[in-house]
């Protein structure tokens, strides 16, 4: 009876860590280690939540007087498996390439570089793409410029303006279209406490202000600072009326579950989850897309809808462990007409 009773514990045991494992958010913990690296990587856990079931089935063949708890365990470890995949599965895998770019249209694209991309891959994604806004996170200045040179000849005239890394980061840089009008930084708002990330604001009152931005990942001795950046990311999107957030926020959308805020992040929506592609891993490059973390975001507030979004696969070889992200926003209401 006794060891019954063990037995049950156990499994009992087992299947509570794996529901709040499964579900963090629920219980306010999706921000706490090993929670919130855990959530980055879901289908990878779930993969590997199932080679473990398959080693306790084994172990059930081989080990009668433990056949039943490993048993017991193996199918919660299935179970939780399921569940984590159909998770992925709502948040989506789609890819929506942008429709033909229109004169209300903001075409923009975000990718931390690593500082090792060629200026000349940077330039031509850019160019390929016909972007209004481009982030590229951890790039050093020289590079920045040169690749708004490359755009420049390429008669794609671009403005840059950068914030300068420090913590042995490079820094962060935001060119923007010539079409797009006269923006300047707002020194005096910082979205991020360590690593670079500015805004940029128009001279009118009929564009869009535009923030690229790098959070700290969430590693342990870093995670206060971690989850300080995510709710001074959602306090700009929260503030600002007309806002567009583009750059690598190391946070995927579950890891904002608790943030105060009306939409996604604070009062900004989520490109990709809008697009039913969030689940689309955007680190690293070493892992498929399929099970990698979607940490590389576009998020819009004001009158802005989604007309395309895609994670660019086809640039895993150019030095960065980062895919870049495009996305195209298009005011509210004029999305469906995609002619």
């Amino acid at each position: 009876m006794g060891t019954r009773l063990v037995k049950f514990a156990v499994a009992a045991a087992v299947a509570i860590v794996l529901i709040v494992a499964a579900a963090p958010g629920f219980f306010g913990i999706v921000r706490e280690t090993p929670f919130a690296q855990l959530v980055s990587f879901r289908l990878a856990t779930a993969l590997a939540a199932v080679g473990v079931a398959v080693v306790l089935v084994v172990i059930a063949v081989l080990v009668r007087p433990i056949r039943r708890l490993a048993l017991a365990v193996g199918a919660l470890g299935l179970a939780f498996a399921l569940v984590l995949a159909g998770l992925q599965v709502f948040r989506g895998y789609d890819s929506t390439p942008p429709r033909a770019h229109r004169l209300a249209d903001l075409r923009v694209l975000s990718w931390n570089v690593l500082d090792t991309v060629p200026v000349e891959t940077i330039a031509a994604v850019a160019a390929e793409n016909a972007v209004d806004a481009l982030a590229l996170v951890e790039v050093s200045p020289e590079s920045a410029q040169g690749v708004a040179d490359a755009l420049g000849a390429a008669g794609l005239p671009m403005t840059v303006h950068y914030a300068a890394g420090d913590e042995g980061i490079a820094g962060t840089a935001l060119l923007l279209a010539a079409s797009l009008g006269t923006y300047a930084v707002d020194a005096e708002t910082v979205p991020t406490g360590t690593y670079a990330s500015l805004v940029a604001r128009p001279d009118t009152p009929d564009r869009p202000v535009i923030a690229a931005v790098h959070a700290v990942p969430p590693i342990p001795g870093v995670m206060d600072d971690w989850s300080s950046d995510l709710s001074r990311l959602a306090a700009l999107c929260s503030t600002e009326d007309d806002v567009v957030v583009l750059g690598d926020l190391n946070s995927t959308v579950d890891h904002w579950s608790g943030i105060p805020g009306t939409a996604a992040l604070g009062a900004c929506s989520d490109s990709g989850t809008l697009a039913n592609a969030a689940a689309v891993g955007t680190w690293p490059t070493s892992l498929p897309a399929v099970l990698g973390a979607p940490i590389d975001h576009v998020l819009f507030s004001g009158r802005w809808d989604v007309s395309g979004y895609t994670v660019l696969e086809d640039h895993d070889d150019a030095g960065s462990d980062h895919r870049p992200v495009l996305a195209q926003l298009s005011v509210r209401g004029m999305v469906k007409d995609a002619s």
